[in-house]
């Protein structure tokens, strides 16, 4: 039966249709998940083992070789990329790029046991072997805590509250500290006492962590009761620290505080540490769970926060919040929205009459809202992909529904009476119409053909053109004709038709002219042909735009020093710097790291002491983009000698362009290689900011330690 006699017959079903697909929609629109990118699963992984006084020889040779040779052994790992430090190795696991989102807990089990395996095989002075692999967690809102005046205890007491009352909020997952310092208790010894003593300083040490063990003391019975024995002793305070009783090698005692003055600190230096606008902060980030929409998320996190009684001193700053640019990546398309609709109904307006474009525009609106709710069910999200999706259907849309309202303007100027004007044009076009809109479908199918993690990517972007172009097929068999029957029978349609003829008849006159000037009309096609050729070449290439955004980020790396204090130095006079500069308006320094990955799009770096970021905002996306340049130009000008990218925010988010590795037994020889090839890319134009991994040679104390002298002197290693 044809589709569109079985609609018109059952009217009252087809409208209680497009009612739900309105309302589903809508409903749908509000409901699903929004976020500002698609999630993806990162296939890799990163294991981390320490070996403390090791070389980074002895580390690769120790560590690195024998965990890479175990990891090898697994049948989905494409590459193993070690980095080996002093006291320490980093090796980063990728996966094969067709391994499966439901697959890759299986793999991570599977990499730990491969690791448990080799553990017996390591150096005894090794570290058991660490495995990160959540590198997929998305932390959309970034704050900065700063506190001015307030002790490291009393800092983390409010940051340890501020997480605490975010954790108990749904849709809250993981939340990340980064920065946070680390408070110590710190034990001067003064060297002339314990001197005329004769106490090592590791006899105090291992005092102090004796006096200060949880010993299980058993249970004591006695008759018929039972009692559990708990030994006291502990330190309470700094105070009992300093009252601790230490013998001295000629049997007299004293206490630690006649040695050594103890007071409150912090660890240092600091592994990481975080600055906004050059007052000391911590990083906290959160995550939102899957299945649950960014913006209110968003929106319940900033009430909490605004409901929190701080002290003075201590303030809340966003650093990067995904909710706001999700809320104006929505109303964009809202806007975009409206407007096609519009566009669509003026144009048609003008050609075929405002009542024909009224219906039209509807069946656009319906295509939309009924595609949202189709999305919602197969647990689609909107973001980035699907929502740029829904732009690129927007013009194939309403191509069904104009061939089909066309055909019946035309069918009944020629006469052809009700009901079948309405089925004559669906009776001639319905399958060719189809055809056409699976070849428009099958042109994005090899997009959820890929089985990595691009497809993954754009999962929804295949759904949203697929169901939109099918709905716009349906509709234009459906709803179009059921609402053209009110136009032709409405009485002022003779004023349209005579309205219609005079646009045919110049639309006749005008192909007339392109048939009767053939020569004129193909030269002219060619010539514009040639010179689009010609011209295709000053058009600037890339897979992916960078984001509009009003934030970028500044990556910093010496390898001529390991100290973290030059590193800060140099951050601190790149922020004076920046914020010299018009139209910037926070800049926050990261040190030893990468805060969290706040954004799918941004690179994460490896921790190091020698690296660091600034992330900069801007009051505007234009003033970003006109100060880059200069901000780059800076950087290569006053630090030549580090590695210093001012990078944007980009889907290709590759730390290097271009890339180049050279493998081998021998330092030396491969150190020579890349710096031949480093002069290579020197003389390139284009290129920048040239540099390797193999890291310079820093300067260390080495200790030649004589068994024999030492064994004398009662000295170990």
């Amino acid at each position: 039966m044809n589709i569109t006699s079985y609609a018109l017959k059952n009217r009252a079903l087809l409208k209680f249709l497009l009612a739900i697909l309105l309302t589903g929609g809508i409903f749908s629109f509000y409901q699903m998940s929004k976020m500002e990118d698609p999630e993806i699963t990162v296939i890799q992984a990163m294991v981390i083992a320490t070996y403390p006084g090791a070389t980074p020889y002895e580390v690769e040779l120790e560590v690195a070789e024998p965990l890479e040779r175990a990891i090898l052994t697994m049948p989905s790992v494409r590459n193993v990329q070690s980095k080996s430090m002093d006291n320490l190795c980093m090796l980063t696991i990728d996966l094969e790029k067709t391994t499966q989102p439901g697959d890759l807990q299986q793999e991570w089990d599977l990499l730990r046991r491969k690791i448990n395996d080799i553990i017996p095989s390591l150096p005894s002075g090794a570290s058991t072997p660490v495995v990160m692999d959540n590198f997929g967690d998305v932390f959309g809102m970034f704050y900065a805590i700063t506190f001015d005046g307030f002790s490291p205890t009393e800092t983390m007491d409010y940051v340890t509250m501020i997480e605490r009352r975010l954790k108990t909020i749904e849709g809250v997952g993981q939340i990340s500290l980064y920065g946070e310092p680390v408070p110590s208790i710190d034990v001067e010894i003064d060297q002339t006492r314990i001197a005329s003593l004769g106490i090592l300083p590791s006899e105090i040490l291992s005092s102090i962590n004796n006096n200060n063990t949880t010993i299980y003391g058993g249970a004591l019975e006695s008759g018929n009761s039972r009692y559990s024995l708990d030994i006291g002793g502990k330190y309470q305070s700094i105070n009992d620290i300093g009252k601790s009783i230490l013998k001295g090698h000629q049997g007299e005692t004293f206490k630690l505080s006649d040695i050594a003055s103890i007071k409150p600190g912090t660890v240092s230096p600091l592994r990481s540490s975080l600055y906004y606008d050059g007052i000391q902060a911590v990083g906290l980030s959160i995550a939102m769970k899957k299945g649950f929409d960014i913006t209110k998320v968003g929106k319940a996190v900033t009430k909490e926060i605004e409901q929190i009684n701080l002290p003075a001193g201590i303030e809340i700053n966003k650093v990067f919040y995904q909710p706001d640019r999700v809320n104006k990546a929505i109303h964009q398309f809202i806007g975009n929205l409206i407007l096609s609709i519009v566009i669509v109904i003026a144009v048609l307006m003008i050609t075929m009459g405002w009542r024909t474009g009224a219906v039209i525009g509807l069946g656009l609106l319906i295509t939309v809202l009924g595609t949202v709710m189709i999305l919602g069910m197969l647990n689609g999200t909107l973001q980035r992909v699907s929502l740029g999706a829904f732009i690129i259907a927007m013009g194939m849309l309403v191509d069904n529904a104009i061939v089909v309202a066309d055909g019946i303007l035309v069918d009944k100027r020629r006469g052809i009476k009700a009901p079948d004007v309405l089925t004559n044009t669906t009776d001639k076009t319905a399958w060719p119409l189809f055809g056409a809109t699976v070849i428009a479908i099958l042109a994005f199918f090899p997009i959820v053909l890929s089985p990595d993690t691009a497809g993954q990517y754009v999962r929804d972007l295949f759904i949203v053109l697929t169901v939109s172009l099918l709905l716009s097929w349906l509709l234009a068999l459906t709803q179009i004709p059921l609402n053209m029957d009110r136009i032709i029978r409405n009485k002022k349609y003779k004023q349209q038709q005579q309205q219609s003829n005079r646009y045919e008849d110049k639309f006749r006159k005008a192909v007339t002219f392109v048939l009767t000037h053939k020569t004129v009309m193909l030269s002219g096609v060619i010539i514009m042909l040639g010179l689009s050729i010609w011209g295709f070449r000053y058009v600037p290439r890339g897979f992916f735009p960078n984001m509009v955004y009003d934030q970028l980020y500044i990556e910093y790396q010496r390898n001529d020093t390991k100290n973290n204090a030059q590193i800060e130095s140099d951050l601190k006079e790149i922020e004076n710097w920046l914020k010299t500069q018009e139209g910037i308006k926070h800049v926050t320094i990261s040190m030893g790291g990468t805060p969290s990955r706040y954004n799918l799009v941004r690179t994460i770096a490896e921790p190091a002491l020698n690296y660091g970021e600034l992330i900069v905002d801007f009051e505007s996306p234009k003033i970003l983009e006109k100060s880059t340049a200069a901000i780059q130009q800076y950087l290569n000008d006053q630090f030549p000698e580090a590695y210093a990218r001012v990078k944007r925010y980009n889907l290709m988010y590759m730390k290097y362009p271009v890339e180049l590795m050279f493998t081998g037994p021998d330092p030396a020889v491969l150190k020579s290689l890349a710096e031949q090839a480093k002069n290579v890319m020197d003389q390139t134009d284009g290129a920048i900011l040239v540099t390797d991994d193999l890291k310079n040679s820093v300067p260390s104390l080495y200790v030649n330690y004589n068994h024999e002298r030492a064994a004398q002197s009662a000295l170990s290693r």
